[in-house]
């Protein structure tokens, strides 16, 4: 009977005592923070928490919803954690909302075909007619023009322009503008659209 008596004795001091801590629950802690629902401290300050790992297929096969916001888990596969945000899992390794845990199908590029220039990875992308710019109506040079230009070895003897350096160039894209370098009257193309 005296063993009856302890228990509930010592139930009824844990209850007391989380009911004046606000319902706060400390792990090696004398006096939990009362905006915790749990305090966790370790002993040797050389522990840290271990959450519930799953499978990309196990984390989203879950049936969750609203009420399920804030839910924490490690995705295995990924090696990242995920919380549920009340509509869909959001990783929190990189801040890049990926739901369908497939982090190759973000990576896209350029694809030239004929004269459409469109960018992989979107069925949706627009695709840009470039033949207004492949019609053939450059400025072409008979050979008594390039013998002109061109001498020994085929290198050029003369510069046009005197310049050596403007007929390099390159692709420039900043934030969502694509242009040509080397041409301070380019098109710039909007990318966002």
């Amino acid at each position: 009977m005296k063993r009856v008596f302890g228990i509930l004795a010592l139930g009824l001091m844990i209850v007391a005592d989380l009911s004046a801590q606000d319902h706060s629950i400390g792990i090696n802690v004398l006096t939990p923070n009362p905006n915790a629902a749990l305090h966790i401290s370790s002993n040797n300050s050389n522990q840290g928490v271990l959450l519930p790992g799953l499978s990309t297929a196990q984390r989203i096969s879950l049936s969750l919803d609203s009420e399920d916001t804030g839910l924490l888990v490690f995705d295995t596969d990924l090696k990242s954690f995920f919380y549920w945000n009340g509509t869909v899992w959001e990783g929190i390794r990189d801040g890049v909302n990926d739901e369908d845990a497939d982090p190759a199908n973000e990576i896209q590029d350029l694809n030239l075909s004929g004269n459409d220039l469109t960018i992989t990875g979107n069925g949706a992308a627009t695709t840009i007619d470039l033949s207004a710019y492949l019609d053939d109506t450059d400025t072409k040079l008979t050979e008594t023009e390039v013998d002109a230009f061109v001498a020994n070895n085929g290198y050029l003897t003369t510069e046009a322009d005197g310049s050596t350096t403007n007929e390099i160039q390159d692709l420039n894209l900043s934030g969502n503008d694509l242009t040509i370098t080397g041409n301070g009257a380019a098109t710039t193309i909007d990318l966002s659209a």
